[in-house]
């Protein structure tokens, strides 16, 4: 994909019926977003391209994981300043993202976003 580097790693996919959702941590300070389908003659079409951790109050953000839910992504990673990081997410809802939220003040390891199941708005974030 053109917009990975040598520095891409800790790749995480989603799907949701015809769109496909991949974040990748780019380096130790951005998050990556990828959105894209299958095409004409099953060829992928990026639909969207972002870095989902611009502004955020961390400059180091790594390991994302991400899920679908109704249709749009559902991001969370590690991000710290120094020390230990806080659970970091980020939710994407009709082509807008959402403001950054954090948990576990400086007590998690790595996080795991996981969709719910259940016809109403949500997820689940596990925390190491």
């Amino acid at each position: 994909m053109n917009s990975t580097t040598s520095n891409s790693s800790n790749p995480s996919i989603a799907s949701d019926v015809q769109k496909y959702f991949l974040a990748y941590q780019n380096g130790t300070t951005e998050i990556k977003y990828l959105e894209f389908f299958r095409g004409v003659n099953d060829a992928l079409a990026i639909y969207e391209e972002s870095t989902v951790t611009t502004g955020s109050p961390y400059t180091n953000n790594i390991e994302p994981s991400i899920s679908s839910h109704e249709g749009d992504p559902f991001i969370s990673w590690s991000g710290y300043n120094s020390g230990i990081p806080s659970a970091i997410v980020k939710r994407r809802a009709g082509g807008i993202w959402s403001n950054f939220s954090s948990f576990g003040s400086g007590t998690v390891r790595n996080t795991n976003s996981s969709s719910r199941d259940a016809g109403t708005d949500g997820s689940i974030i596990g925390m190491v």
